[in-house]
């Protein structure tokens, strides 16, 4: 007999449910479409610096989330004061990043529909920080500067670290709750 009320599994199904109608809002407002992500994320190289394995990774989706916008705050302030080149090491930080939420996804356990909103979000974040990086990497008297600026970017890279953040939120409630992912 049902006395109405809804169990954790139940719960964690209708959180799973709405996840993929937020994360599916957030990416038509920006004119994606929440398809698989088709390609593999390339590492950042570039001749004018080393790419060494001194960062720190990110243990939990949580922590990834909080230091990716951390670091995106830096890099928006950079830009914001004129100072393109201040934002690289911030945008190298952000690739990294980017490599280990493939890792941070699979820890978490995520369900297919989320696995699918948190990769779509990561391709998004990929490519518009590879604009930057483009634009970064510009003379400084180019006439007509290839990339994009943050500002260019801004709208799509927080529609992008929202679902990564509902996401992660979902994760932590679910293991706060003792419900497997």
């Amino acid at each position: 007999m049902h006395d109405g009320s809804l169990s954790s599994v139940n719960v964690s199904a209708v959180r799973r449910i709405l996840i993929v109608f937020l994360t599916s809002g957030c990416f038509l407002a920006v004119g994606c479409t929440p398809e698989p992500v088709a390609r593999q994320m390339a590492p950042a190289v570039h001749e004018d610096h080393a790419h060494d394995s001194d960062h720190k990774h990110p243990e939990t989706l949580a922590e990834g989330v909080t230091e990716l916008e951390s670091l995106c705050k830096a890099v928006q302030e950079a830009f914001a004061a004129g100072d393109q080149k201040k934002a690289d090491p911030s945008v190298h930080e952000i690739g990294h990043l980017i490599e280990d939420l493939e890792g941070l996804f699979t820890a978490a356990k995520l369900a297919p529909a989320e696995m699918a909103s948190a990769q779509k979000a990561r391709e998004e974040l990929f490519e518009c920080f590879d604009q930057i990086d483009t634009r970064i990497h510009q003379p400084e008297d180019e006439k007509d500067p290839k990339g994009e600026t943050y500002d260019a970017m801004a709208e799509r890279i927080a529609a992008a670290i929202k679902v990564l953040q509902v996401v992660s939120q979902v994760v932590s409630q679910d293991v706060s709750q003792g419900v497997s992912p």
